[in-house]
């Protein structure tokens, strides 16, 4: 699937891999939004790109900003240091939001729905460099 002319949703676009990730889409031709609660982000980090203010916890800030769309990427989570203090909030947006966000996007008949992981799953390097068939063996909530 193509993703120019396509709109396409980044869910947690202002933080750090998803500006980049916005950055990238827009330079493919894609038209980009995002939806972001602004916990580790900033709308003036992305120029150009509409943000929606809300949360990806919420189904009804994700329906919303799904209409439309063609392509999502989940990318709204918390990070690793604050799993380690505060699991719960970690797992309710890391894992919670996820399920809220691809079940909104099977609703809104999105083509493709792209989760986008993190190395923490795999845990701790026992193969350099780690590749997808890398043994998993998370040590945090944030990679499990």
């Amino acid at each position: 699937m193509t993703l120019s002319n396509k709109r396409v949703l980044v869910l947690g676009g202002s933080g750090f891999l998803g500006t980049y990730t916005c950055a990238r889409l827009r330079e493919s031709g894609a038209h980009v939004t995002t939806l972001d609660s602004l916990v580790h982000g900033a709308a003036p980090m992305l120029p150009g790109v509409p943000l929606t203010h809300g949360d990806a916890r919420w189904p009804e800030h994700v329906d919303a900003a799904l209409a439309g769309v063609g392509a999502a990427f989940f990318m709204a989570t918390r990070n690793v240091r604050l799993s380690l203090r505060d699991p719960w909030t970690v797992a309710e947006t890391n894992v919670a939001a996820a399920l809220v966000c691809a079940q909104a996007a099977a609703r809104a008949g999105v083509q493709r729905y792209v989760y986008v992981s993190s190395s923490e799953a795999l845990g701790d390097a026992v193969l350099d460099p780690m590749a997808e068939d890398h043994p998993p063996a998370p040590t945090t909530v944030y990679g499990a």
